[in-house]
């Protein structure tokens, strides 16, 4: 579901887009810290396999 179907969805008071705005920020930040795992993992098993930096 998308932001602006959310705000939609809920657009009569300022408590309920305030709880909006906290469940879609929540929701991105739990994507990011999915990616920045993701990324982690990715890194680790690049070091892991010798594929440091090159120098």
């Amino acid at each position: 579901m998308t932001n602006r179907i959310l705000f939609r969805r809920h657009r009569g008071t300022a408590h309920s887009s305030a709880a909006v705005d906290r469940d879609v920020l929540a929701r991105q930040i739990a994507r990011e810290e999915e990616q920045r795992r993701a990324l982690a993992a990715f890194l680790d098993g690049w070091d892991a396999a010798g594929g440091g930096a090159p120098t």
